[in-house]
């Protein structure tokens, strides 16, 4: 059976690969992918987390910006209002973009 949790891992990291490759998804797409897979957004997989980050600050999912701030958090980046002008679920997708730079 070996690498059929990697072949999994790889068809997630594709499948979002080809969402951020997208100019933008509409947000009511987005809220029926967080819908139907929830584990995307809760993942512990820091690959995965990114990439759905991505895509939904790209998209102006501000729903999962929550979540966005917290995978930001998880990896070390610690979030000043007066440093990043990060605030959680207010802020556009340009701010919040320029605040947290390039993906």
């Amino acid at each position: 059976r070996g690498g059929g949790g990697g072949d999994a891992l790889l068809q997630k990291l594709h499948f979002l690969d080809q969402l951020l490759n997208e100019e933008s998804v509409p947000v009511s797409i987005l809220a029926k992918l967080a819908a139907t897979y929830p584990s995307v957004s809760g993942t512990h997989n820091a690959e995965i987390r990114l990439r759905w980050s991505q895509i939904t600050i790209k998209g102006n999912y501000m729903e999962d910006f929550s979540n966005v701030k917290a995978f930001l958090l998880s990896q070390g980046l610690y979030l000043l209002e007066s440093d990043c002008k990060f605030v959680c679920l207010q802020e556009s997708r340009s701010t919040l973009s320029r605040s947290i730079g390039p993906w």
